[in-house]
C-alpha cells in the first residue's frame, strides 16, 4: 500500500532543484521545506547520485559543489535506495513492456518497491506517459506538485463582542 508521505524523485527533479530552474524552484523548495518539517520523505535511487554529477545547464560540477550535493543527499528526509539484484530484476520486465531506458526502468522499479505514493519527474517523453499504468497498486507518475493546506489556529476562548 502506498505511503502518503513518501515521494520518489528521479534525477530530473534533483537536477532542477540544484540548477534552481526558475519555473520549478518554488515548488521543489516547498516540497523540501515540508520534508524538513517531517511532512514528507523523499525516496530516490542510488543512481541519482551519479546522474546529478553532470547537469544539463551547468555541465560537470566543480568538486566543491559536488561535495555540497553529496552532503544534501545525507539529509534525514531523503532515503537513498540501492540498486540491487531484486530491483534490477524488477526493472527488466518494465524495460521490455514499456520500452524504457534501463535507468528509467530502475527508477520506476525502485519507486514501486519503496511503495511510494507518487514518482515525481520532469521526464515527459518517457515516464509521465506511464502514469497509473504500471505497478500494483498503480503508480502515479507526474511532475512535482505540492498542496498547501493552511493550518488555522483557534483560540481556546471564544471572542467576546
Amino acid at each position: 500500500m502506498p505511503n502518503d508521505s513518501l515521494l520518489y524523485w528521479d534525477s530530473s527533479v534533483f537536477i532542477d532543484l540544484i540548477e534552481k530552474t526558475p519555473s520549478r524552484i518554488d515548488t521543489l523548495e516547498a516540497i523540501v521545506s515540508s520534508a524538513e518539517r517531517g511532512a514528507a520523505r523523499i525516496v530516490t535511487s542510488a543512481l541519482t547520485l551519479a546522474e546529478v554529477s553532470k547537469l544539463r545547464n551547468l555541465g560537470l560540477l566543480p568538486e566543491w559543489k559536488e561535495k555540497l550535493i553529496i552532503k544534501f543527499f545525507e539529509n534525514d528526509y531523503i532515503t537513498v535506495r540501492n540498486v540491487d539484484r531484486i530491483t534490477s530484476e524488477h526493472a527488466r520486465p518494465i524495460i521490455r513492456g514499456h520500452d524504457l531506458k534501463p535507468i528509467d526502468a530502475l527508477h520506476v522499479a525502485t519507486a514501486i518497491l519503496a511503495s511510494v505514493q507518487v514518482l515525481h519527474t520532469y521526464d515527459t517523453n518517457d515516464l509521465i506517459k506511464l502514469d497509473r499504468k504500471i505497478g500494483i497498486p498503480t503508480l502515479r507518475i507526474e511532475e512535482p506538485s505540492w498542496e498547501f493546506t493552511p493550518t488555522l489556529k483557534l483560540s481556546a476562548n471564544p471572542p467576546t463582542d
